[in-house]
């Protein structure tokens, strides 16, 4: 291992460590009933699950994949991938068992070998006779299989997907039987807890790779929208009548199809946000065989290579390596501890808690009393629509700097872009004391958070080496002030104007949004889609729950606010318009009639709130006691599209009474 990572020039340092580290460690077991100690000394290998034996494992295989040159390889952590593709099947078994030969003398030499038990090939291939293949580990025969499993992705000899969604879905009906253990009518766990364990549990394994396979049968891909379903139907309390859009709606849960659409964008801008990334030429080469194939031609066309084709002339800001690593310190070495400073003594607690001429009062008092002597510069951004801008005042010198941006990026990105411009005047300008005020403390928790080693936008590691340059030769004594806003300060306030009329009359600049900020772009984008297809099932079915909910929201209404679970369903039954009264007892074949055995009517929401004598003392009471209009048609779908409100809770209680 010391001679590979000398041959790769890394320092005596680190090859000092590692040496001292794998040849000789102690591990301490102590008892204490009897306080005694058990030490085991070692030389040999890693603790399991050690962090550093992923890395000193691709270290000593790096040689594999510069000495297999005739096929690919793919590599995470041990496992590993030799692929290659012909029109021979023989030119192809003949590349890959040279390659696997190479691969086993690279392995003895350092002491390894493979495991033929856990190796297998496959052959992908459309068609449905193979010839007979047999590939070798030191004389021994690989097994072959018409599926195999990498990372946890099964793939299927014909790339159709059907090993993979029937797996998944075995694994999925586990955790759905757990909901279902959960889910008690009155005991059970709350549904915005059931809502976040489908997410974490269930639907991050629906997420794994789900991109790969949205090009498979509509048969496979329905047997996962029959999951999510499901999932549905155990959290809101819905009857099986109810409509899927309008279940999907009321929990915030978009169908599968957006989210692998969703997360295919992301994978895509990712993509894109790392320059020089051979994956992008992959998936134009992907692209261009899909439209040039006459097998494509009444086949679906992988997503990912589409939504691709779609973004790819996105203005983005991208990197190699990322900015973190591309400073000429590590991240973590420069001390920001004294230079930036988001509280004040003066403020306590909230800024609404104090009156504002005293709390002004106070903290200039505390800003003349630390920064007295230093040179004041204050900053500020502005946004409106697709227009932003950022601007800077110097106090002192009464001179101001404003920046028109022509991006659409965060209000964070624009006050760090006005701090970073403040920074760098103050360093052409010569100030040995300055400090720099701004209003915007989530700009200054975003810088202080890269600096311990998180990432974040791309300004705020040009403010971190700026900040490295002025701490290394010690030029200027920085400090970057969080005050609040709107209270009075006159250098605050002036650079809040500033920042307004720089959206207009700035220094034009351009400044490529980052990655997260591009997304939230997209993401709105999908939620767009969302509502298309919420308005157009909603022609044919869930017609009551629309005059409710005119398009899904982003949040579900329980997530906030105390309201009991069983509550919840009732609402989101009534609110959909499915309750199980004989009109769903008729359709589920479980009656004879779909009337109302007292009135002789279809038995539906709109009579069970409207109409049905059994309550009718009851209803007649509700609507005296809240003061509404008896011929309102649309009086019950006003009060349940705030199903939180105190009205909302009276017609729960009607219902509980029928």
């Amino acid at each position: 291992m010391v001679s590979i990572l000398d041959d790769l020039d890394v320092g005596s340092k680190i090859c000092n460590y590692l040496w001292q580290f794998l040849s000789e460690r102690h591990l301490i077991i102590k008892n204490t009933i009897n306080n005694s100690e058990m030490v085991r000394w070692t030389n040999k290998g890693l603790a399991q699950g050690d962090p550093i034996s992923p890395l000193l494992f691709n270290i000593a295989t790096y040689q594999i994949s510069r000495l297999i040159k005739n096929t690919f390889i793919c590599q995470y952590a041990d496992d590993f991938v030799i692929y290659a593709q012909n029109k021979s099947l023989r030119e192809c078994t003949s590349k890959i068992q040279s390659s696997l030969d190479v691969f086993i003398s690279v392995l003895e030499q350092i002491g390894l070998e493979i495991s033929v038990s856990k190796t297998n090939f496959c052959v992908f291939s459309r068609r449905q006779r193979q010839e007979q293949v047999n590939l070798y580990i030191n004389d021994q025969t690989i097994s072959s299989s018409s599926n195999t499993k990498y990372l946890g992705i099964w793939l299927d000899r014909s790339l159709l997907w059907k090993k993979h969604i029937n797996e998944l879905g075995k694994k999925t009906m586990k955790i759905l039987n757990i909901l279902k253990m959960l889910s008690g009518p009155s005991w059970g766990v709350h549904p915005k807890h059931l809502r976040k364990l489908y997410i974490s549990l269930l639907r991050s394994r629906l997420d794994y790779g789900c991109f790969l396979y949205d090009n498979s049968a509509k048969s496979n891909l329905y047997k996962l929208d029959k999951i999510q379903n499901q999932a549905l139907r155990i959290i809101g309390g819905f009857i099986k009548t109810t409509p899927i859009h309008v279940m999907e709606s009321e929990l915030c849960l978009p169908p599968l199809y957006l989210r692998r659409n969703y997360l295919a964008t992301k994978y895509c801008l990712r993509v894109l946000s790392w320059s020089k990334n051979t994956t992008a030429g992959l998936l134009n080469n992907c692209l261009s065989l899909c439209k040039s194939k006459p097998f494509w031609r009444w086949k679906k066309i992988p997503l990912v290579p589409l939504i691709y084709n779609e973004i790819k002339n996105e203005k983005l800001h991208s990197c190699c390596p990322l900015q973190m690593f591309s400073l000429s310190t590590w991240v973590t070495n420069i001390n920001v501890n004294n230079i930036i400073y988001t509280d004040l003594d003066s403020i306590k607690k909230a800024k609404k808690c104090y009156e504002v001429n005293v709390l002004k009062n106070q903290i200039l008092e505390e800003l003349i009393s630390k920064y007295g002597d230093y040179n004041k510069l204050f900053t500020d951004g502005s946004k409106s629509d697709n227009v932003a801008g950022a601007a800077f005042h110097d106090s002192d010198s009464n001179s101001n700097s404003l920046y028109k941006i022509n991006t659409d990026i965060c209000i964070m990105s624009i006050e760090l872009f006005a701090i970073s411009a403040a920074i760098s005047y103050a360093v052409a300008i010569k100030y040995k004391k300055v400090v720099i005020f701004t209003d915007s403390k989530s700009a200054l928790q975003h810088l202080a958070r890269c600096a311990s080693g998180h990432r974040g936008v791309p300004v705020a590691y040009a403010i971190l080496a700026r900040i490295y340059n002025i701490l290394c030769e010690s030029s200027i004594d920085l400090r970057l002030q969080w005050i609040p806003s709107h209270i009075g300060l006159k250098g605050n306030e002036k650079a809040d104007l500033l920042a307004k009329s720089a959206c207009l009359e700035g220094n034009e600049i351009f400044i490529m949004p980052s990655y997260s900020e591009v997304t939230v772009k997209y993401k709105s984008q999908n939620h767009d889609l969302w509502k298309e297809y919420f308005d157009q099932r909603s022609k044919e079915k869930g017609i009551w729950y629309r005059t409710i909910q005119s398009q899904p929201s982003r949040v579900p209404w329980f997530q906030s606010g105390k309201i009991k679970s069983f509550l919840i369903k009732i609402a989101n039954r009534l609110r959909s318009g499915h309750i199980p009264s004989n009109k769903f007892s008729f359709l589920m074949k479980k009656s004879e009639s779909p009337n109302c055995e007292i009135c002789g009517v279809i038995d539906d929401v709109q009579h069970l709130l409207m109409e049905c004598v059994k309550n009718g003392q009851e209803r007649e009471d509700l609507i005296s006691d809240l003061n509404l209009n008896r011929k309102d048609v649309g009086l019950f779908n006003t009060i349940m599209a705030f199903p939180m409100s105190g009205e909302a809770r009276m017609v729960y209680d009607l219902c509980l009474k029928k």
